[in-house]
C-alpha cells in the first residue's frame, strides 16, 4: 500500500504554484471540485492520487512545474468524478472522449 504523509504547511512558492494552476483551470472552464492535500508518498515515483474524495499531490510534483501540476490535478479529479481506476481502458476512453468534446466546442463542429 502506498502511504501518504500530509504536510500541514506548504511554502509560499508551492501555494503560489497551486493557486496559479487552479486559476488557469478555472479560466479554461474546468473547476477543481475536491479538496487538495499536499505531502509525501512512500513511493517516490507517485505524483498524485485520488483517495476518499480528496486529491493528494506529491510535494515533488511542485519541482516539475505548472504544466505537470495541472495535468495531475485533472487526472486525479477525473478519477474521483468517474470512479475509474488508473491504467484502465475505461479511464483512457473517458479522457479521449473528453478531449474530443473539447475539440468540438473549440471548432463548433459536433461529431
Amino acid at each position: 500500500m502506498n502511504e501518504f504523509k500530509e504536510q500541514k504547511q506548504i511554502s509560499n512558492r508551492e501555494s503560489s504554484l497551486l493557486s496559479d494552476c487552479i486559476e488557469f483551470l478555472k479560466n479554461a472552464n474546468y473547476n477543481i471540485n475536491y479538496p487538495i492535500k499536499i505531502g509525501d508518498f512512500s513511493d517516490p515515483r507517485r505524483l498524485g492520487q485520488a483517495l476518499n474524495g480528496t486529491i493528494l499531490l506529491s510535494i515533488k510534483l511542485f519541482e516539475r512545474g505548472k504544466k505537470d501540476i495541472v495535468g495531475v490535478l485533472i487526472e486525479e479529479q477525473e478519477h474521483l468524478a468517474t470512479g475509474f481506476n488508473d491504467e484502465t481502458r475505461e479511464f483512457q476512453t473517458h479522457f479521449i472522449r473528453k478531449y474530443v468534446t473539447t475539440l468540438e466546442e473549440l471548432t463548433n463542429k459536433y461529431l
